[in-house]
């Protein structure tokens, strides 16, 4: 295994640390547009913002993959790919509920 754990965990927190802060942005924004009289571009701003908050975590996994992949570390590739298969499994079970 390669030594690039700790650049790795550095780069992952800067991701999820970025996204978090523009998805708040987004809401925010969202809602000052809600408040100023625009309540349906508002909310579908807004709502871009919480999508953004759900993809987060899958993004950090394609990421964790990227990397795995990079390193030839096929195992946990598997592991990635299993966790986004989940994933995508979950969404169409919802969607289609």
């Amino acid at each position: 295994m390669d030594k690039s754990g700790p650049r790795l965990a550095r780069a992952l927190a800067s991701l999820l640390t970025r996204g978090t802060w523009l998805a708040c942005i987004v809401i925010a924004a969202g809602q000052a547009v809600s408040w100023s009289g625009g309540l349906t571009t508002g909310a579908t701003i807004t709502t871009a913002g919480i999508v953004l908050v759900v993809l987060l975590p899958v993004i950090r996994v394609g990421a964790v993959l990227a990397h795995f992949r990079s390193v030839g570390e096929r195992k946990f590739m598997a592991g990635c790919v299993l966790v986004l298969v989940i994933i995508a499994a979950s969404v169409i079970a919802g969607l289609g509920a």
